[in-house]
């Protein structure tokens, strides 16, 4: 695996939650064991540490040097991951997203990256959640595409 390119944006899935959760859990820093211990759904907790070792597993096969256990993460002024480590950080970014069995990974050789993921099936109120997370002008361009149809039940 190579580390993405200035101009390039490489997305990678993750389906099969129900793997191998020992090996991915011995990846885990303490604090993502910490933050683990504190989630009460099995889903959930699933989720999280393959979403975790995910992150780690890609983010080694971009810089071999780092072993995905040694991966350390701060978090930007939203709350969000990004790496800490000297010798990757501002090389590349990563952003996450996940729904029902589905994890989405986003990597960027080049400033920040940003993706989402919803079962294509679920009803979104697709403005309401614009105006709630986007900028003001990127909640004006979907307004614009989308007219004044507020539910959008698949991808757009």
């Amino acid at each position: 695996m190579l580390m993405p390119a200035a101009d390039e944006i490489q997305l990678w899935y993750v389906r099969n939650l129900g793997a191998d959760a020992d090996a991915h859990l011995a990846l885990l820093s303490a604090d993502e064991k910490q933050r683990l211990a504190r989630l009460q759904v099995a889903s959930m907790r699933q989720q999280f540490v393959v979403t975790r070792a995910s992150v780690r597993t890609i983010l080694s096969g971009c810089f071999p040097e780092i072993a995905a256990t040694d991966w350390v993460f701060d978090r930007n002024p939203w709350g969000r991951p990004v790496i800490a480590n000297p010798e990757a950080k501002g090389r590349v970014s990563f952003n996450i997203s996940h729904t029902d069995g589905l994890i989405v990974i986003a990597l960027s050789g080049s400033g920040e990256v940003g993706v989402d993921v919803e079962r294509a099936s679920r009803e979104t109120r697709a403005l309401a959640l614009a105006d709630r997370y986007f900028s003001a002008s990127e909640a004006a361009v979907l307004r614009a595409k989308l007219g004044t149809s507020e539910i959008v039940s698949s991808l757009l």
